[in-house]
């Protein structure tokens, strides 16, 4: 943002512009410090006028000086100032009359002056505002380009991440797919199990059956032989008995 002009910095051009024995005036201030705006100078320039630095330096019968043409070199400008000053200083006598005419038309442009001051003025102070605005807008977009720095960077990170991540999830597939796998043949096998324990099942409830018959029959038949045996037991007691008699 442009410097602002201070109530110093316009002292100190009208005490250098009346060493050369020329009177300040907002144009020649405004021309020589190359900123500010006619009223803010104008402003300061009355304060000048007032001091005792312009009584001393006798500003007030200074003539305004003309600007010379820029083919002059600077060495001598300085002394064609002085020269002009003092051959303006003989004429101005005869151009007294002149003069109060002059400062007659002098006051009704003044109007135009102050309005055209004022005009000056707000377009100083839009400029600075706008100026403020950049600045402002400037630091935004720095702030919103180190956020999106920051986003990407995370983003890169995120990026990363995922790629691991869908490694990882393809090493899984691929697990899953070796379990489901084994799943699969676990379950064949234990259909294959179960249907060989129910054969066994079956095997050995035939078997269970079978012996049982076998039994039922070793049964009848030992009872039999019992029976026979308890038959031809009575019949051996009885001949004992026969004999004995």
């Amino acid at each position: 943002m442009a410097q602002r002009l201070t109530e110093e910095d316009i002292h100190t051009a009208c005490s250098e512009i009346a060493a050369q024995g020329e009177r300040p005036t907002a144009l020649t201030l405004l021309n020589r410090l190359g900123r500010g705006s006619l009223t803010t100078i104008s402003k300061h320039l009355n304060t000048w006028n007032a001091s005792d630095d312009a009584k001393v330096l006798g500003v007030s019968a200074l003539p305004v000086v003309v600007e010379l043409p820029a083919e002059l070199t600077k060495d001598g400008e300085n002394l064609i100032k002085k020269l002009w000053t003092v051959a303006k200083g003989l004429a101005d006598e005869e151009l007294e009359i002149q003069r109060e005419a002059l400062k007659q038309a002098e006051l009704n442009n003044q109007a135009k002056v102050e309005e055209a001051f004022k005009f000056s003025e707000a377009q100083a102070l839009k400029n600075e505002r706008l100026e403020d605005t950049l600045e402002s807008i400037k630091i935004e977009v720095e702030q919103k380009q180190a956020d999106y720095l920051q986003v990407t960077s995370k983003l890169i990170e995120v990026e990363k991440v995922n790629v691991g991540l869908s490694k990882d999830n393809e090493r899984l597939q691929d697990e899953l797919k070796a379990l489901i796998t084994k799943i699969t043949a676990l379950e064949e096998n234990n259909k294959n199990l179960l249907e060989e324990k129910q054969l066994l099942q079956q095997n050995c409830q035939d078997l269970l059956k079978q012996k049982e018959a076998e039994i039922n029959t070793a049964v009848l038949e030992s009872e039999k032989k019992v029976s026979n045996l308890e038959g031809q037991l009575a019949v051996y007691k009885s001949l004992d008995k026969n004999e004995v008699n």
